[in-house]
């Protein structure tokens, strides 16, 4: 089991309205995104959109990515209870 903690930081990352793919992911610190996005999924019951697309590489050339972002009201508020949970966070519904 993933620390709530780690997962609930995920959540945060994911209800921005842009997401975010692994490339980034790593770039803010966060590893094994789509495993953290099952548990996400599996353990805390919070609907996550996962939508392929195609990225620059530094070597040129593009290579596929998944993009997974929090949407619809209900999982927004579940990501939100999460975080204020694990994180003591009171966040403001967009």
């Amino acid at each position: 089991m993933t620390d709530m903690t780690n997962v609930a930081r995920l959540a945060q990352l994911l209800l921005r309205p842009e997401g975010l793919n692994a490339f980034e992911a790593q770039r803010l610190g966060e590893i094994a995104l789509s495993r953290k996005v099952s548990i996400l999924r599996d353990e805390y019951e919070i609907e996550v959109f996962c939508q392929r697309e195609w990225v620059y590489r530094r070597i040129g050339g593009k290579t596929p990515a998944m993009r997974y972002r929090i949407v619809g009201a209900e999982a927004q508020a579940a990501a939100r209870e999460l975080i204020q949970c694990a994180l003591g966070m009171r966040l403001v519904p967009s």
